[in-house]
């Protein structure tokens, strides 16, 4: 769990704004008439919806905060859906397809931090002083670069193989064939190169993310009554929400697809999505998202720097902060406000701790939201369809259920920023009680012995480097019938293979497969993984639901310990209307 890390703390340009209105009070009025045109409470700028010259009164229906926030609604999920949901839903199938190590897959999906990281700060400073809209619609293009690099190398690698069932048979070795699997090795090597392709697409959609989360939040304060700010806020930091969770539900019904489709000669593996060699169409919801974050670049360009009626809501705000005795070190505009700003915040040890803090959960989050259906598909023996979807459902419902629980946990006693705080360190200990529910899994038999390659049942095969992972009723599995010695094809549904030299004729072992299917005899494997009864799935994840209730509480609990009045002493106010207030990056969990 996407998300963008981070937003909370880093509204610099918003700060500093805060910053320059609470000083005092007859420096503010001089800069209050020269830069933001305050001296009638009517508007000094074009505020009409278009884009240049062409603004026709037919368009400015649109001209208002409703419908900006649902323009910048649309694209915080797609947002979500693509840099979380559709990326980490099809990390395993992108391992298969490509070649990539786990190290790399993590990587790539860490290309979305390194995107936002790197540029977070300078471009909320930056867009805070320019065109809002143009910044955010500037944002939503670079995603939907960034979502049609992703999805390139599906078109450019040509169809997949899977290998035929007679080459995972076992045949006799001769003298002069080639190295098994050579050719294999060397296709992997050009398919393994993509890994830049994907990092540099993440970077892209990292950097596209920043204009979304930290200035459209900006803009919707500024151009609503304080009353409605939180309504609109929480109404598009919940769509932020729903995009990742819906990316991991709609993904993992897309990997049911075949990858090839969409092509004629497409050959998909006769055990379908349960066949190991089964590849799921990952890209498609790359190419659906591309069409949605295109289709909102221009809607969301032709909003003016100023929405109808900014500028007397301002005034009410800025006469609001006249009347405070809030004091604070003289700001103005440039380098040296964003200095002393930042400088301002880590003298602070309540904001520096939180940071500190928070930094750790979304580490968390991050490396969840990445690799937990890939987990869930190595430890309980999902395919990764079911696992993401089922890790989908239990995101967008645990997300729901923590955001209805933070608003009474706020209430409760009237807590203030110490109470808040006390509330934080409670739920860290409650996550912490929680962590070992990632040492579940299901109990598996052991792989056997011989099931590497050149063991001595099947050193005579000459084995092709495919796997296709086959469970024999000896109780242990095999990466392929070649590797378990066997030399017929018996069919069926599962698909079931005999004479098998490494396992012996005489042992009847039963065994459960991933489909409650079971095998009996000897000499014979079945197609699939092995598996003995699997109650610790359940425990899993009703306590990985759990977790995620805590962690979206514990995420509230830090935004209003920052946001609180008194968390910066004298300058109680600087960071009251922060854009802090709800917003759950990582689900991404990103």
């Amino acid at each position: 769990m996407a998300s963008a890390h981070g937003v909370q703390f880093l509204g610099i340009r918003k700060v500093a704004d805060d910053i320059m209105v609470t000083t005092s009070v007859s420096s503010s009025h001089q800069s209050d008439r020269k830069d933001h045109h305050l001296d009638d409470g009517r508007d000094q700028v074009d505020t009409r919806y278009g884009w240049g010259q062409f603004k026709p009164d037919c368009l400015q229906v649109f001209n208002n905060p409703k419908w900006f926030l649902f323009f910048v609604s649309c694209a915080a999920f797609a947002q979500g859906a693509i840099a979380s949901g559709f990326v980490n839903s099809a990390l395993t199938t992108l391992e298969k397809r490509f070649q990539l190590l786990s190290s790399q897959t993590g990587l790539i999906s860490s290309g979305y931090e390194i995107g936002f990281g790197s540029l977070c700060v300078f471009i909320s400073y930056l867009g805070g002083s320019g065109c809002k809209p143009r910044w955010i619609a500037t944002g939503v293009f670079l995603l939907g670069c960034g979502s049609l690099l992703f999805a390139i190398p599906h078109f450019t690698t040509g169809l997949y193989e899977t290998g035929s069932e007679a080459n995972n048979l076992c045949t006799p070795r001769n003298g002069t064939s080639s190295e098994p699997g050579s050719t294999d090795v060397a296709e992997s090597g050009e398919l393994s190169n993509f890994f830049y392709v994907f990092l540099f697409a993440q970077v892209l959609n990292g950097a596209g993310s920043i204009s979304i989360y930290i200035l459209a939040p900006q803009y919707m304060e500024q151009s609503v009554p304080p009353a409605s700010a939180g309504i609109y806020q929480g109404i598009f930091f919940a769509m932020s929400y729903v995009g990742p969770a819906v990316g991991y539900m709609l993904g993992g019904q897309l990997l049911t697809l075949y990858i090839d489709f969409d092509q004629e000669n497409a050959m998909p593996p006769p055990g379908g999505a349960a066949d190991p060699r089964w590849l799921g169409a990952w890209w498609v919801g790359h190419v659906g998202c591309i069409c949605l974050a295109w289709l909102l670049v221009l809607p969301i360009a032709g909003y003016p720097k100023e929405l109808p009626g900014t500028a007397k809501i301002r005034t009410t705000k800025v006469s609001e902060a006249h009347a405070s005795t809030v004091k604070a070190p003289d700001h103005g505009k440039g380098i040296n406000s964003f200095l002393s700003s930042l400088a301002l915040l880590a003298r602070n040890p309540t904001i520096v701790f939180t940071t500190v803090a928070a930094t750790g959960l979304y580490f968390n989050l991050s490396a969840l939201g990445t690799f937990a259906p890939k987990f869930m598909e190595n430890q309980f023996w999902m395919t990764p369809s079911m696992a993401s979807l089922i890790f989908g459902a239990i995101i967008l419902v645990g997300c729901i259920i923590g955001s209805l629980l933070s608003g009474p946990v706020m209430k409760w006693k009237r807590m203030g920023v110490t109470g808040n705080l006390k509330m934080c360190v409670v739920l860290t200990a409650i996550l912490f009680l929680l962590s070992p529910v990632m040492l579940l899994k299901c109990e598996t038999v052991d792989s056997s012995p011989s099931s590497p390659v050149g063991s001595s049942c099947s050193v005579d095969c000459a084995c092709p480097a495919v796997y296709d992972v086959v469970c024999g009723a000896d109780g242990n599995e095999y990466v392929s019938p070649c590797h378990a010695g066997c030399s017929s094809d018996l069919g069926g549904d599962p698909q079931m293979f005999g004479e098998c030299s490494c396992v012996s004729p005489q042992q009847t072992t039963t065994v459960t497969m991933l489909g409650n299917q079971t095998t009996t005899g000897g000499g014979m494997v079945t197609s699939g993984r092995c598996v003995s009864g699997c109650w610790q799935m359940y425990v899993f994840f009703v306590l990985m639901f759990l977790m995620l209730i805590s962690k979206q509480i514990l995420l509230w609990q830090m935004g209003r310990s920052l946001a609180g009045r008194g968390v910066i002493g004298h300058s109680e106010d600087l960071l009251q209307n922060a854009p802090v207030k709800g917003n759950y990056q990582a689900i991404k969990l990103r």
